[in-house]
């Protein structure tokens, strides 16, 4: 009987042995379909970021053309502003100057035209 009993033992053992087994079997495939899972989330994350970045550096080439054109226009405004300010100083003083300039008693020519023309 101790016999008998000896391989039941024995059978036991490894009948529980093959259960632990086949759970650490099992825990270990869901860790490595969790792994997986989650390699797959991090591929899909990365050509994500890959796009975005691709975006945000076309957008930052675009913000560079529109500043240097802002710069540009400034630029091209003050210009602008400038030689009005000037034109109109030059404006001013021939204004000036014609309101000054006296007559000539006979022909009504200012006499810097006489002078002029002479």
């Amino acid at each position: 009987m101790t016999e008998s009993s000896d391989s039941e033992d024995d059978a036991d053992n490894i009948l529980q042995q093959t259960v632990r087994d086949e759970k650490d079997e099992q825990r270990e495939k869901e860790k490595n379909d969790e792994a997986l899972k989650t390699l797959n989330e991090l591929h899909d994350l990365q050509k994500e970021y890959h796009i975005l970045k691709n975006q945000y550096e076309e957008i930052l080439k675009e913000k560079m053309v529109v500043d240097e054109q802002k710069q540009k226009a400034l630029s091209l405004k003050t210009k602008v502003e400038n030689d009005y300010s000037s034109l109109m100083k030059k404006y001013e003083a021939e204004k000036a100057k014609k309101q000054i300039v006296p007559k000539s008693e006979e022909g009504g020519f200012p006499l810097m035209m006489v002078i002029i023309v002479a």
